[in-house]
């Protein structure tokens, strides 16, 4: 339910309403070690967050994709499958005609 309104179809996943009523206790979908490392961010619904902790959000998961920072901070829900190895820009050849 979402503003006093039933969702009609599939729930929403992840599960924004139980996120941003935990108020910061995300343990059941994200480790927090896997989130942004600065005082006062706040995880919840993207188009609900203040823009800072959005701008966070996106440069951590950049940080994550291009090998910046350690695999055990990039971030993923719990339970999430991770499946292969992360290809960063440092291992990518782009040499060869490759592009993102």
């Amino acid at each position: 339910m979402t503003d006093g309104k039933p969702r009609k179809g599939k729930a929403a996943h992840p599960p924004w309403d139980l996120i941003d009523q935990a108020k910061g206790a995300l343990d059941p979908w994200v480790n927090p070690s896997r989130l942004p490392m600065i005082p006062g961010f706040r995880f919840g619904r993207p188009n609900g967050m203040a823009d800072d902790d959005t701008l966070a959000m996106a440069s951590h998961i950049i940080q994550g994709e291009l090998g910046l920072i350690g695999t055990e901070h990039h971030f993923h829900w719990e339970g999430q499958v991770v499946t292969g190895e992360l290809k960063t820009l440092s291992s990518a050849n782009l040499d060869e005609g490759e592009t993102r």
